[in-house]
């Protein structure tokens, strides 16, 4: 399939970026803060179910999520780069609690963000996630409302999504180098 990047500029006031935060049971990216993908099982529900806390991530970079915008299908990335500007243009505007359901367009009440990491040098991975990249966006949230923590507890959301709207630019392949695929074809040589 195609491949087509995010791309982002806080300063040009295009009324594009990141508006609220979702909550999903299958995020985009495949990771979620109750239950993770197929390879990679978590041991908690939530953070931590006394302090009424979740914690997962919202964006990692790399990954190639696929998209079907009628009868367009493609797979769309993000750089590391790119996800920080978005974070740090979401807690500018004071959006941060800024939360819909399975990306309605109407706010649902529950949630109070507070925490906000973007894994780099000094802070590498976030245990339990450590098989995600550098660059990868995390919330967690202190849950206000006892039915949204009741939703966590029993799957009815497993995960965050983001509300946004970017613009997107086609990855020309030719001078793209995909690790995986390098990866690939050395392990064929050697093989």
């Amino acid at each position: 399939l195609p491949l087509k990047e995010i791309i982002f500029d806080p300063n040009a006031n295009d009324g594009f970026g990141m508006f609220a935060i979702s909550e999903v049971l299958n995020p985009a990216i495949k990771e979620h803060f109750v239950l993770l993908n197929e390879e990679y099982k978590a041991e908690f529900a939530i953070q931590s179910k006394e302090k009424r806390t979740v914690f997962g991530p919202i964006l990692i970079p790399g990954m190639k999520i696929y998209r079907k915008v009628g009868n367009d299908e493609f797979n769309l990335t993000i750089q590391a780069p790119t996800i920080e500007a978005i974070v740090v243009d979401f807690f500018a505007k004071q959006r941060a609690n800024n939360v819909v359901q399975k990306h309605e367009n109407q706010w649902v009440k529950g949630f109070t963000f507070y925490e906000s990491v973007i894994t780099n040098e000094l802070i590498p991975s976030i245990k339990k996630w450590d098989h995600l990249p550098m660059g990868t966006a995390f919330l967690g949230a202190y849950v206000t409302d006892d039915e949204k923590l009741k939703e966590i507890e029993d799957g009815t959301f497993k995960g965050w999504s983001i509300h946004a709207a970017f613009n997107q630019v086609p990855v020309n392949l030719e001078n793209h180098c995909d690790s995986k695929i390098v990866e690939d074809v050395l392990r064929g040589l050697f093989n």
